[in-house]
């Protein structure tokens, strides 16, 4: 079908995945700008100094108290204008969402209107 999107294994494998959008319901695909929100650690640097590093721990503590969804769905980060959002996303790959209301390619200002993104 034309307008029929179908989910991707990319996010699955540590890649981003797009979006789509339906019924308020997130779904991903193959190409785009949404990630499983894991936080990598790393040694200490110019660039990733303790201050950093402790942060990187604290936000991944908070992560692992979510408790997983019932639906399946993964917590992930949604990159919007306004900064990233926090989101449940389906990344299973098994949906098809014919005719979606938004996806990765639609224009950031209508998918920040979608996703409600306080401006």
């Amino acid at each position: 079908m034309e307008n029929e999107l179908k989910g991707g294994s990319n996010c699955l494998e540590g890649q981003p995945c797009g979006i789509f959008l339906k019924n308020e319901s997130l779904d991903c695909n193959e190409e785009g700008f949404c990630f499983l929100a894991n936080f990598a650690e790393a040694e200490l640097s110019n660039f990733h100094d303790n201050q950093l590093a402790e942060a990187t721990q604290e936000i991944k503590s908070i992560l692992a108290k979510i408790p997983a969804d019932s639906a399946g769905r993964k917590v992930s980060l949604v990159w919007t204008i306004k900064g990233f959002l926090l989101a449940w996303v389906d990344h299973s790959g098994t949906n098809v969402i014919e005719n979606p209301e938004i996806t990765s390619a639609s224009d950031a200002n209508d998918i920040a209107a979608a996703l409600k993104i306080k401006m």
